[in-house]
């Protein structure tokens, strides 16, 4: 039996294994060789030395060895081989990869040094990507498939009438509750294990943390509450105040009028105003004001969520309209991976020395491929700050809005803006591009191509929206970009400035999967850069 790309110094030099007692201790100097294991998927493992010299493997099937060979030993071996075939080593160089074997489980390893007189001494072994710097003598290949649980979709609506739990299935993941869509409730904790013959890892064998295989949600228990439209609060004339001896005709206060909305609190003007099941109307006297600001607010934030329009700005003569909010954007370009900055600013009428609370929320797909909007959050209260770096994981989509706070006076929240963390092209996706290092550029990386037809080709997830980022210079090459086999788009990359800037071109698409193909459409010598890739829901 051969194993990984070693050697055998005889044909029935693996049936020779024995039972492994150590020689000597393990090498502790710092000028020792290293050996670096990396216990990959499946059988797809394999080991590298980082000092050439003479080495040797000793490989046990489910930790066990097999019965001592009767083979005389062959004719002409050094001591350093016969020794070795006593043991049933195998010679390997300075690497070696796993290949066949009859291991159920696992393959128990070790690699050694001769150090003469017949003896050997084990070197340490170090896992790949393990803060361990001490090593081990012996190392535990496993059998198992490596898989990545999908996560779970909370939707957490207004109200708890239609808050789900999706848990998906997949082959070779155990999660703690039972595959489909379930309804949401209290805190929720979803974990994903590994069936038998399998583990939780990224393709490369690197184990995954436990963020990617456990996710707790709590849902939020309050009762949607929306305004109807017949109960908008109203703004009249004051009444007539007739003349007296000492006093002409006039009219007292204008008066605001709400009207009771249970679950609702009505702020007019700056100062609540609280109705009742018996005191279902209240009449808010404002003075001469011919324009006046109405809230509406949950009266108990713990058992109601306001929805729809929430504040409205009533005048005299005219319908209600909604109030000026602040201004949020969300750049798309110098974007870094899993980082981007969110500015605001004050409505109309609102000093720039106005305070701010921003939140965000999550949108998701449900199990189905439906758009699902977390709960809103907060991000933060009461700030001065105009601006803030906003970190997800690349691939999130998030959505951002933002209320000002000034002089007793507060504004309704801004329309929502999304936020985009792209993902990084981090390979070549053919022998015609590479992949070169560019400051300022997504993941710190481009993929560049100088030759003209060249393509890049991705399917994307469900989506409504694709959005594709390219670097710029003074040679940059056009773009074609396809959507399932559609010429949709053309990019123009060339700049005359010769600093590589992030250049963003957004593809609204028909909501569903597709296929985006970017292809260099330039003469040879342009370079086409492409940077990131996001995707809309």
């Amino acid at each position: 039996m051969t194993h990984g790309l070693g050697t055998k110094i005889s044909v029935a030099a693996a049936a020779a294994l024995t039972a492994l007692v150590p020689v000597t201790t393990a090498h502790a100097a710092t000028s020792d060789p290293e050996v670096t294991i990396t216990d990959g998927c499946g059988r797809v493992d394999f080991l590298d030395i980082d000092v050439r010299g003479s080495y040797w493997l000793q490989v046990l099937p489910d930790g066990k060895a097999p019965k001592k060979a009767t083979t005389p030993i062959p004719d002409g071996l050094s001591a350093e081989e016969e020794a070795a075939f006593k043991r049933g080593l195998i010679r390997i160089g300075d690497s070696w990869r796993r290949t066949d074997d009859d291991s159920k489980s696992f393959l128990l390893i070790r690699v050694l040094q001769y150090t003469g007189n017949g003896t050997f001494e084990y070197l340490p072994l170090l896992l790949a990507g393990s803060d361990n710097t001490r090593g081990t003598e012996q190392f535990k290949l496993t059998n198992e498939d490596c898989v990545q649980p999908a996560e779970p979709t909370f939707v957490d609506e207004v109200g708890s009438a239609n808050d789900t739990v999706t848990i998906p299935s997949v082959r070779g993941v155990k999660y703690s509750g039972k595959p489909g869509v379930s309804p949401g409730k209290g805190t929720v904790t979803v974990t994903a294990t590994p069936d038998k013959g399998f583990r939780l890892a990224t393709p490369d064998g690197i184990p995954l943390p436990e963020d990617q295989t456990r996710w707790t949600h709590t849902f939020d228990a309050t009762s949607s509450v929306q305004v109807p439209d017949n109960r908008i609060p109203t703004l009249r004339l004051g009444d007539p105040i007739p003349a007296t001896k000492t006093k002409p005709a006039g009219r007292g206060p204008n008066i605001v009028t709400v009207k009771h909305v249970p679950g609702v609190t009505w702020i007019v003007d700056g100062k609540p105003q609280k109705t009742s099941e018996k005191a279902t109307t209240i009449e808010v006297p404002v003075g001469t004001k011919t324009s006046v600001e109405v809230q509406a607010v949950s009266a108990d934030p713990k058992a109601y969520a306001l929805s729809g329009t929430t504040e409205w700005v009533i005048k005299l003569g005219g319908p209600a309209t909604k109030p000026a909010a602040p201004t949020v954007r969300a750049s798309t370009e110098s974007l870094m991976l899993g980082a981007s900055t969110v500015q605001w600013a004050p409505p109309a009428g609102y000093p720039a020395t106005s305070k701010f609370n921003v939140r965000y929320r999550v949108i998701t797909l449900t199990g189905n491929n439906v758009r699902a909007r977390a709960p809103w959050r907060p991000w933060t209260q009461e700030t001065r700050a105009r601006s803030a770096v906003m970190r997800a994981k690349p691939g999130s989509i998030i959505e951002v809005t933002a209320q000002a706070v000034a002089n007793g006076r507060v504004s309704p929240w801004s329309s929502a803006t999304t936020v985009w963390f792209p993902t990084d092209v981090r390979s070549a996706p053919g022998r015609t591009w590479r992949m070169i290092k560019q400051n300022g550029a997504v993941g710190g990386t481009m993929a560049i191509t100088p030759q003209r037809n060249s393509a890049w080709t991705a399917k994307t997830p469900t989506t409504n929206r694709i959005m594709l980022w390219f670097g710029t210079s003074p040679t940059g090459a056009p773009a074609a970009i396809y959507v399932d086999g559609r010429r949709v788009a053309t990019v123009n990359t060339r700049h005359k400035n010769t600093k590589v800037r992030q250049v963003l071109k957004p593809i609204p698409v028909s909501w569903g999967k597709h296929v985006v193909t970017v292809v260099h459409n330039g003469p040879n010598g342009k370079t086409l850069r492409l940077d990131g890739v996001a995707y809309g829901r």
